[in-house]
C-alpha cells in the first residue's frame, strides 16, 4: 500500500476526521489550530483553510450522527463541539465535580453516546481514565489505574469498546449491550510489537478489523482476534491517528508528526 502526502506544513498533526462532504479535519496540537482540507474525486488537495481556533491542545476529533465535529481538549481539559465555523462551545469539563485530567481521543456509538479517554499525567503513574457521556448527558467513568489510554474505538457490532493503553503498549476492551458498559473489568485484546513507544489512534473496518496507529513504528493492522496481520509504514515514524474516509470508505488517512503531514492512501 503505498502513502501519498495529501498537505504538510503542520504542527504536530492529529485528530483526522473525515466530514462526509469531501473533507478532512485535522488538529495542529502544537498550535491549537483546527483545519479543514478539502479534496477532489480522486483524493487531492484542493482547498485549505482554518477551521477554528482551539481554546487549548486539540488532540482526537470525531463526528456525530448529525455531522457535528467533536474534540478532545487536552489542554482545556475538556470534551468540545464544533458546530460551525470559529464556532467552539465546551460539551463537558467535569466529573463529580472534578477537572477532567486532559481528553484525549473520543469516538461515537450508534446509540449517540460519546465515549472517550482522560490520560494526562498518567504516563508514569497509572492514574488514567475512561468514560461514557450518555447522549442524555450523564457521564459515568468505566476504566480507572491506566497507564495513558489513548485511542479509542468500538467495533462494528457494538460489542466492545477498544482503549490502546500507550503506556503498556497493549490494547484493552470493555464489554457493550446496547450501548452501556456491563464489564467491570477490561480484558487484553491484544499485545503489540515492543519496538514502538505505543499505540495511538485506532478504527475499525467495515471488515471488522483495527487499524493502529502505532507510534514509533507504522499501521498495523489486526484481526478480530488481536492478531496483527499487516503492518505498513510512512515516510515518518511519528504516527498519532488515522481514519477512514471517501465515498466509499476505501481511503486510509494518516497523521504523521516526524514529517508534520497529512496522507493518504487507497486501500
Amino acid at each position: 500500500m503505498e502513502f501519498q502526502k495529501v498537505a504538510d506544513g503542520l504542527a504536530f498533526p492529529e485528530g483526522p476526521t473525515w466530514d462526509r462532504k469531501g473533507g478532512v479535519f485535522v488538529v495542529n496540537v502544537y498550535n491549537n489550530r483546527l483545519e479543514r482540507f478539502q479534496l477532489n474525486e480522486k483524493g487531492h488537495l484542493e482547498r485549505r483553510e482554518l477551521y477554528a481556533e482551539l481554546p487549548g491542545k486539540g488532540n482526537g476529533t470525531t463526528l456525530h450522527a448529525d455531522g457535528t465535529l467533536y474534540v478532545a481538549d487536552y489542554e482545556r481539559k475538556a470534551i468540545l463541539r464544533v458546530p460551525a465555523p470559529n464556532r467552539v462551545e465546551v460539551v463537558v469539563e467535569r466529573y463529580e465535580g472534578q477537572p477532567l485530567r486532559g481528553p484525549n481521543d473520543l469516538c461515537f456509538d450508534t446509540f449517540g453516546n460519546l465515549f472517550f479517554t482522560d490520560p494526562r499525567d498518567s504516563w508514569d503513574e497509572p492514574i488514567g481514565t475512561v468514560y461514557r457521556l450518555s447522549k442524555e448527558g450523564k457521564l459515568e467513568r468505566f476504566g480507572k489505574n491506566l497507564h495513558f489510554p489513548n485511542g479509542i474505538a468500538i467495533d462494528p457490532e457494538g460489542r466492545h469498546v477498544y482503549v490502546a493503553e500507550t503506556r503498556r503498549n497493549r490494547i484493552l476492551r470493555w464489554a457493550l449491550r446496547e450501548g452501556q458498559v456491563v464489564s467491570r473489568e477490561p480484558e487484553l485484546f491484544a499485545d503489540l510489537p515492543p519496538s514502538a513507544v505505543g499505540p495511538d489512534g485506532m478504527r475499525f473496518d467495515r471488515a471488522g478489523n483495527l487499524w493502529v496507529a502505532h507510534y514509533g513504528r507504522g499501521v498495523s493492522k489486526l484481526d478480530k482476534q488481536g492478531k496483527e496481520i499487516a503492518l505498513y509504514t510512512l515516510p515518518g515514524k511519528g504516527i498519532t491517528n488515522l481514519e477512514f474516509g471517501g465515498n466509499d470508505g476505501r481511503w486510509l488517512f494518516v497523521t504523521e508528526t516526524q514529517t508534520n503531514a497529512l496522507y493518504r492512501a487507497d486501500l
